[in-house]
Parts: C-alpha cells; sequence; structure tokens
C-alpha cells in the first residue's frame, strides 16, 4: 500500500482534485478503489473537528493518473 501525507497548503502543480465530498467515508472508499488499481491518491480533510457540515474531504491523484482515476471511479460509481 502506498502511505503519504501531505498538507493541504504543500500540494503542488502535481496533484489534482478529483473528488470533494462532505462524508469522509465516501472519500476513503474511493482511495481504496484507487490504492487497489495502483493509483497513488490522498485525502486531505478540511472539516471542522466539531461541525462535521463545515469543510469537505479532497481526494487528490498525481496529474498523471488524473484520467485513469476519474475513468475507474466513474466505472465503479455506475455499477451501482
Amino acid at each position: 500500500m502506498f502511505s503519504l501525507l501531505i498538507q493541504a497548503n504543500n500540494v503542488n502543480n502535481n496533484w489534482i482534485k478529483i473528488y470533494t465530498t462532505a462524508e469522509i467515508h465516501k472519500a476513503e472508499l474511493l482511495k481504496a478503489l484507487l490504492i487497489e488499481n495502483d493509483i497513488l491518491c490522498v485525502i486531505i480533510n478540511t472539516q471542522d473537528s466539531l461541525y462535521k457540515s463545515i469543510g469537505e474531504a479532497a481526494l487528490y491523484v498525481e496529474r498523471d493518473n488524473v484520467i485513469r482515476a476519474k475513468y475507474i471511479m466513474d466505472s465503479n460509481l455506475t455499477k451501482n
């Protein structure tokens, strides 16, 4: 498994946000799906710890994997 920790203010041009949600579990499921398909990704959670309705969880992938990641996500989301 890949493990990478980056902070929201350190995301450079190589990382692209491909998904956002107010429900962190949805981002975690998509992250697991992408890692299963050998796509390095990270979640940056900017949700307030007290008020979950404030902020979001954003899923980022490397620029080179954006199209492939979106294809995998779309393919799996339409199966449901």
